[in-house]
């Protein structure tokens, strides 16, 4: 959080000023070399350090690569931030707005820009790729140890391309679709001659835009984390199986190819012709055909709750409520504006991370249980003759105890596998997840006790509410600001 502060303080607070040096074509180039082996520079001694520690203190494993994960992202974040600001000085203009470098430089200057950030991330990454060879190899010793197989490691330009290949195509992506927004709206806005649109130009970018780039990004990001079809077979039909037994439509499962780094996956998608579950190699390759359904089933639930559909519309209301404070600052007198401007931003920003972590840590367990009850389900569809077995679990019918039991040892040992491939502390709550540790006991407690299913329903309908109370009171003040006064 220090360093975020930090970043926030030194790259937005700063006022920017454009000066037209383009031509100044020495100082620009010789700014850049030496920018750039810099952030090489950089890379390496936070690699060099963490390789160290990691072969010294490799009881700490984990703690040594949460710290180098988090150096590597503040690294690339004021590169970022830096070079932004660097090219706006030396007269390029601004990635978003009016003078965007997109939209007003001549042709070439995009694919210049785009390409230092992109040759940039390259070299952190190709920097950091010391620290993941020596963290492969602790994980495959580990392997090796337990009797499990080991994958082979992509070289130093093959694991620097796919690193970038993600972050620069979330990047591009956000900054080309914020871009064309912008201009978009600029355009309406000389076209038209309509007051209200005028006067309603921002509340119709928020309340249009932003859910419909929610809705097709699905469609981008399968292409930009480079997946691919699952393959028709056993495992296919029974996920799809799966599926169709709990009534949930999916468009396709893809495959993430990581190299065999990481075991997860994900749901992707609130429409059903942009509606994906994604799984990684590892998982595939690495786990049973009972934990990869269990695994799927998890995601299942997360789409049969419509979380993602609550994490669009809880970001509709931090976008709202901030707009409509940052307006109301903008025209207050004296410092209070000036202040509440500079600070408000990273002031949601926190609201809306620790708002989204609650949310989420909630969603979990919602999906984890939906799982256990998929398996309870499974487990009663095959219970012998004679024994009275409720099927409409998700009514919170009751089931037999044995079924809740199988379904929640299921679970348990899927989540167990997760934090073994992935090396793990079961006991760290991290931002989006609870723990491994409480997601078992939750799943037991879940098990032995049915009525704390309906509190954690409860408290997510109650997390709902509140999400929709203050995304109605934002919508109701723009109307009243608007038509009223």
């Amino acid at each position: 959080m220090i360093w975020a502060l930090f970043i926030y303080v030194v790259v937005f607070l700063p006022p920017s000023r454009s000066r037209p040096v383009f031509h100044h074509w020495m100082p620009l180039i010789s700014a850049l070399v030496a920018g750039t082996v810099a952030v090489y520079l950089m890379a390496r001694a936070v690699a060099s350090h963490a390789s160290r520690n990691l072969a010294i203190e490799s009881g700490k494993a984990i703690q040594i690569r949460r710290r180098f994960i988090k150096r590597t992202m503040m690294l690339q974040l004021l590169m970022l931030g830096g070079f932004y600001y660097f090219v706006h000085y030396m007269g390029f203009g601004d990635m978003l707005g009016a003078s965007s470098v997109i939209i007003t430089q001549h042709w070439i200057i995009p694919f210049i820009y785009a390409g230092l950030i992109v040759g940039l991330l390259f070299l952190i990454q190709l920097g950091a790729y010391s620290f993941a060879t020596a963290w492969r190899h602790l994980r495959d010793t580990e392997r090796l140890a337990l009797g499990r197989k080991i994958y082979p490691w992509p070289s130093p330009m093959r694991y620097a391309i796919d690193q970038v290949r993600v972050t620069a195509g979330i990047l591009f992506t956000l900054m080309i679709f914020g871009t064309l927004v912008i201009y978009g709206r600029e355009r309406l806005l000389a076209w038209s001659h309509s007051e209200f649109l005028w006067r309603h130009s921002g509340s119709i970018t928020e309340l249009l835009v932003v859910p419909i780039f929610w809705l097709i990004y699905p469609y981008i990001l399968v292409r930009v984390l480079n997946t691919r079809r699952l393959e028709d077979g056993d495992l296919r039909t029974r996920l799809l199986a799966a599926a169709g037994r709990h009534g949930i439509k999916i468009t396709d499962v893809r495959v993430i190819q990581t190299h065999h780094r990481v075991a997860n996956a994900a749901w992707i998608g609130t429409i059903l012709p942009l509606r994906y579950i994604l799984l990684t190699d590892l998982v595939l390759d690495d786990f049973s055909a009972e934990e990869v359904e269990d695994i799927f089933a998890h995601e299942l639930g997360h789409g049969h709750h419509r979380h993602a559909t609550w994490y669009l519309l809880l970001l509709m209301t931090t976008v709202l409520w901030f707009n409509a404070i940052m307006g109301a600052a903008g025209r207050l007198s004296g410092w209070v504006g000036p202040t509440l401007v500079s600070v408000f931003p990273m002031f949601c920003l926190m609201v809306l991370i620790v708002a989204f972590g609650k949310f989420s840590r909630l969603s979990e367990h919602q999906a984890d249980w939906f799982a256990a009850r998929h398996w309870a389900k499974r487990w009663a569809e095959s219970a012998p003759a004679g024994v009275t077995v409720a099927t409409q679990a998700d009514e919170l019918a009751h089931l037999p105890r044995e079924a809740m039991v199988s379904g929640a040892a299921l679970g348990a040992a899927a989540l167990r596998n997760l934090a073994d491939e992935n090396m793990l502390r079961t006991d760290r709550t991290s931002l989006t997840h609870p723990s491994i540790e409480d997601r078992i006991t939750s799943l037991y407690t879940l098990s032995f006790s049915p009525h704390m299913e309906r509190r954690l329903h409860r408290h997510a309908q109650i997390w709902r509410w509140a999400i929709t109370f203050f995304l109605v009171v934002a919508l109701a003040g723009r109307v009243y600001l608007y038509f009223i006064k």
